[in-house]
């Protein structure tokens, strides 16, 4: 498609600028996307067994290309470029200060938020002792985090990492994020429809199946787990079928089921193996 004419000028502009000319040595700041062949391998200046030839550029090996940084040749070789702390990147794919900082922050928040649960968790059942007293407790991690001072950052290391590490937005690497269905109500969690919602929703929703006969079976053999057929009983489902009797609901999509009792019983079997990788389920 053709540019609007009175975009035409911008655009040649923007590529100008993506371009470059192909001079000089690239700034930080340049989103100049310019190529170069590799003359850059070796470090002659330091040391003659470090020179290493140019790589591509030729006509039997034209490629490959890297980004062209336009630094100065070296003392020794003029086909080779120098080395630099700085590696250019255009500005447009590079890692900033801040984006950098956010990426850092967010594996440290990754771990505080998985692995150090887990650490936790292994610790406090040497002792055999709960994970948490109450709920209050977990519910703690998530509305208070974990208190450190934070006025001694300004004067120790005034960088952007430890500003994002210590944010007071709330999205501090020392405070859990709660469930979206927590910020709402701390108690939704505990409801029917929202543990519905998160069999749907979850991985493992081909579980669910039709009530196809009541009271429900479970497959399990009899004779080692006991009786299989459900306690669960018509008055304590008729008043949420609207109106419809269980017999009714048999014949429709009305009634549905979790088989887990495998599962569950497969989790009891393993906990009482020597060893688990010898007897699996």
């Amino acid at each position: 498609s053709e540019i609007p004419a009175p975009l035409a000028y911008y655009v040649e502009e923007e590529l100008k600028t993506l371009r470059g000319d192909g001079k000089g040595e690239r700034k930080e700041w340049e989103r100049v996307y310019d190529y170069d062949v590799y003359n850059d391998l070796g470090d002659p200046d330091s040391k003659p067994a470090l020179a290493r030839p140019v790589l591509g550029g030729s006509s039997t090996l034209p490629y490959p290309r890297r980004g062209r940084t336009g630094r100065k040749a070296t003392k020794k070789d003029p086909k080779s470029e120098s080395r630099s702390g700085f590696v250019y990147l255009p500005r447009d794919e590079s890692f900033g200060h801040t984006k950098s900082s956010d990426f850092l922050v967010y594996i440290l928040k990754s771990a505080s938020q998985n692995i150090v649960p887990r650490l936790r968790s292994v610790v406090t059942l040497q002792f055999n002792q709960p994970e948490f007293n109450t709920f209050a407790d977990v519910r703690s991690l998530y509305d208070g985090g974990i208190k450190v001072p934070t006025n001694f950052l300004s004067d120790i290391a005034p960088i952007p990492l430890f500003k994002e590490l210590f944010r007071t937005d709330g999205e501090s690497a020392l405070k859990f994020v709660p469930p979206k269905v927590v910020q709402v109500d701390h108690s939704a969690w505990m409801t029917d429809e929202e543990f519905a919602r998160e069999m749907i929703a979850g991985v493992n929703p081909h579980i669910i199946k039709k009530l196809s006969e009541f009271p429900p079976k479970s497959k399990l053999d009899s004779q080692l787990y006991g009786d299989n057929t459900s306690t669960i009983t018509k008055e304590q489902l008729e008043p949420n079928l609207g109106g419809v009797s269980v017999e009714q609901s048999t014949h429709m999509w009305q009634v549905a089921h979790m088989p887990r009792q495998h599962i569950l019983t497969c989790g009891e079997r393993l906990t009482c193996h020597a060893s688990i990788w010898d007897k699996p389920c």
